[in-house]
């Protein structure tokens, strides 16, 4: 099935595991203080990877996009990982807080023959903002830690709803070069969301085949992933990452998800960024 440009971006929120981890501590760390815009420099990277097809979805795709990050000064900074932006505009040591921008890419032109049948929802765009906390341990075993939460609403384009996502994430080096990181997170998603995403009305259950189903809010899904970056040089680092997610209440008990998808959708990129 040809791959259309707006649904290889959703591989940029897996291949951003790798470039992200850019941000998460790119520079050698050693047992010296150093303060935090010394450790996220600025860098341009590609990714390429293969994620599902649609959320929710057994069918799988491959594909490659880019991503940047631009740090400011006090902290600050702007980062773009393909159909997601976002921007801190605090100049804190740890907290950090701004506007997110997301395009979430809908269900359309599938390769499974039921679902093909259900009406397409089109990509929007969703605004909002975000809320984090942050810690670098630069003495005795290093390490990084942040944690937040992330609101997103539907403000264009075809998709509705609006979701409310906490994350937190560790950093560690395993040399002067080496880190892994590990992250997790869930999502809570309102009914305007879950029903065009999972739900199934007396009309399509009769073209379709499947099952009438009602979703309404709640947990949408549980996530982990592990991530391992590599500095080759000054300039450059590589990155690589899994990402996993665990789809559950009625996303996980939708007919489009339980008889044509998984709910376990498994996600994994490697990305190349040059830092200067």
């Amino acid at each position: 099935m040809p791959i259309q440009e707006f649904e290889m971006q959703r591989m940029m929120r897996i291949v951003a595991i790798g470039l992200a981890c850019l941000s998460g501590a790119s520079q050698p760390v050693v047992a010296i203080e150093m303060s935090l815009d010394d450790v996220i420099p600025n860098f341009f990277g590609v990714g390429a990877g293969v994620t599902t097809e649609w959320y929710g979805a057994s069918d799988s795709m491959a594909g490659a996009v880019p991503g940047a990050r631009v740090s400011l000064d006090g902290g600050r900074f702007v980062e773009w990982y393909g159909p997601y932006a976002d921007a801190n505009l605090i100049t804190d040591e740890h907290w950090e807080a701004g506007p997110v921008l997301n395009v979430r890419l809908g269900r359309s032109d599938v390769t499974d023959p039921v679902v093909a049948t259900l009406p397409e929802i089109g990509m929007g765009l969703e605004a909002g903002g975000y809320v984090g906390w942050h810690y670098l341990q630069t003495t005795g075993i290093p390490y990084r830690v942040r944690a937040g939460v992330m609101a997103t609403q539907s403000v264009l384009g075809q998709t509705e709803g609006s979701s409310i996502s906490p994350f937190a994430s560790v950093w560690v080096p395993l040399s002067y070069t080496l880190f892994v990181g590990l992250g997790t997170g869930f999502s809570w998603s309102d009914d305007d969301y879950m029903q065009q995403s999972f739900s199934i009305n007396g009309a399509d259950a009769a073209v379709s085949g499947l099952p009438q189903f009602e979703a309404g809010s709640g947990l949408r899904q549980v996530y982990l992933w592990p991530a391992v970056m590599w500095r080759v040089s000054d300039r450059w680092m590589l990155g690589s990452g899994i990402f996993c997610q665990h789809l559950l209440g009625d996303a996980a008990n939708s007919p489009i998800v339980s008889e044509r998808g998984d709910r376990d959708q498994w996600s994994g990129g490697v990305g190349i960024g040059y830092l200067w």
